[in-house]
């Protein structure tokens, strides 16, 4: 529970969060993905209402059901505000969540008001808006590899404001134990209110700042991800490659559909685009966790192997050219056909080899697996 001082805590707490609103709703409309803005938007707005309403309360009009109504929205606000914080990590609609959670809540909070036990009622607001905090704070925990520094300074504020609202509980309990006949002014109550109005504003600003941030990295990812087969792209491979020599022993494997154009002319692009996907999804279950799967473009695909052979070049991609050729494609009305697969493969036997210079001695072998027939796998000259 929150007591204002109406020339400052109160001004700030209601400036502070409507300001936050307007600036992350407006974050939102920009990038509506991150959906857990809007969730943290609406869960402040209702703040701003209960402390509006809890301030009339403090400046004298002491009825019983404003304060009440102003609890109310309290709880419900602060359990928006743990369902964004929820959203976040788990990227899901909390709107569930949220509804089980606050019903759950205002259960627990109305049972005293029904008795008149206006005491025990603030007692417990205080508490479950302590819980909610640090449950917000947790969700945020499990992301903290994310972000470390913004997401450790948020889990930082939420932990500090839930202390103050265990501070006030404290304070109520000790001085109307039962029947709360006005609002409290004590020192746990202003430190509470000052401590609402950094975490507001704190949580508020980390939050846009992890908003961007997020987006930042899905724009990263979109550039360097084929949309088609999720793999790597050719920009993300000479990202990852590129820029220095490849390791010693490092395999570099092309592969290339064999008569792709003939599968576009006669079943379609869609179907084509299937192919292209399954074929990605064989070099998935084929890789291991230290290889690089990437689409150069078209129908062409790399495997990156470092410390490697060429024996085990040989034997992955001969396991991958065998699966491939065995699947099933299945078209309409229970019919289904076949793709085969060509490859090439070349070694780093030796330092001052680049990814360029590889892609051309395993371009050089594919094309010799291309004009011997099809459907095989060939080393380059020097491999």
């Amino acid at each position: 529970m929150i007591l204002f001082d109406f020339s400052s805590l109160l001004l700030g707490i209601s400036f502070s969060g409507c300001a936050m609103c307007v600036v992350l709703f407006t974050a939102w409309l920009n990038a509506r993905s991150e959906s857990f803005l809007l969730t943290w938007c609406l869960g402040a707005a209702q703040l701003v209402i209960g402390i509006t309403l809890f301030s009339f309360y403090a400046a004298g009009m002491n009825y019983v059901w404003l304060c009440f109504c102003a609890f109310v929205f309290l709880i419900t606000g602060m359990t928006f505000i743990w369902g964004a914080a929820w959203q976040y990590r788990q990227q899901r609609s909390p709107v569930k969540r949220i509804i089980k959670r606050a019903a759950l809540l205002l259960a627990i909070f109305t049972t005293p008001y029904l008795f008149g036990l206006s005491g025990i009622g603030a007692f417990l607001l205080n508490m479950i808006l302590a819980l909610l905090l640090f449950a917000s704070a947790y969700e945020f925990w499990h992301r903290r590899h994310e972000v470390f520094g913004p997401i450790m300074g948020i889990i930082v504020l939420y932990c500090m404001v839930a202390i103050t609202f265990i501070c006030c509980a404290v304070m109520i309990a000790i001085e109307s134990p039962l029947v709360m006949t006005e609002a409290p002014d004590n020192w746990a109550e202003r430190l509470n209110a000052v401590a609402s109005i950094m975490g507001m504003t704190g949580i508020g600003a980390t939050s846009l700042a992890l908003h961007q941030s997020r987006l930042a990295r899905k724009h990263r990812h979109e550039a360097l991800t084929d949309p088609l087969t999720g793999l790597v792209n050719r920009r993300a491979l000479f990202a990852i490659y590129g820029n220095h020599d490849m390791p010693l022993n490092s395999a570099l494997i092309i592969f290339d559909l064999d008569g792709f154009k003939q599968v576009n002319d006669r079943y379609g692009h869609d179907r084509g685009d299937k192919v292209l996907m399954q074929f990605a999804q064989v070099l998935r279950e084929n890789y291991r966790t230290t290889d690089t799967a990437a689409r150069l473009g078209g129908e062409e695909f790399v495997l990156v192997m470092p410390n490697s052979t060429s024996l085990v070049a040989t034997r992955v991609a001969e396991r991958i050219r065998k699966q491939f050729g065995e699947m099933e494609i299945p078209l309409q009305h229970n019919d289904s056909f076949y793709c085969t697969v060509s490859a090439g493969f070349a070694l780093a036997d030796k330092e001052e080899m680049t990814l360029e210079h590889l892609i051309r001695e395993a371009d050089a072998a594919l094309y010799q697996a291309k004009r011997s027939g099809r459907n095989r796998v060939l080393p380059a000259l020097s491999a």
